[in-house]
């Protein structure tokens, strides 16, 4: 069944593709949803999932940072795994503290490659 949410790629596998956020955003839009507040829901999200994490990022932090001075020498990726219910709640899954930079298609190598670079 193809309901238009995943294609076949020649760059993927034959299970469907991966899409972009802007393609998501514009794909609820559509459908009559608000992606503007479903986006600040998971940011909420992230940040409250963030505030919980603080002492033991900071504890890895200050392990790899062997009294470095104030200013920071480092910065860490983590990986949020989110799902949208069908009322557009957003539900944390999981976050991935070494989230995978490998690239199995186009699509996962210009957008890894453009959060690496930006950062």
């Amino acid at each position: 069944m193809n309901d238009g949410l995943f294609e076949k790629s020649s760059e993927a596998s034959s299970e469907g593709s991966k899409r972009r956020l802007t393609w998501l955003w514009e794909h609820l839009a559509s459908q009559g949803h608000d992606s503007v507040k479903l986006w600040a829901s998971i940011k909420a999200l992230m940040v409250k999932t963030l505030i919980s994490a603080q002492p033991a990022l900071a504890q890895a932090y200050t392990s790899v940072a062997h009294g470095a001075s104030t200013c920071s020498k480092c910065f860490e990726i983590l990986g949020f795994d989110v799902f949208i219910d069908h009322k557009m709640k957003p539900w944390l899954i999981e976050v991935n503290h070494s989230p995978s930079f490998g690239c199995d298609a186009k699509i996962d190598r210009d957008i890894k490659f453009s959060l690496i670079a930006r950062y």
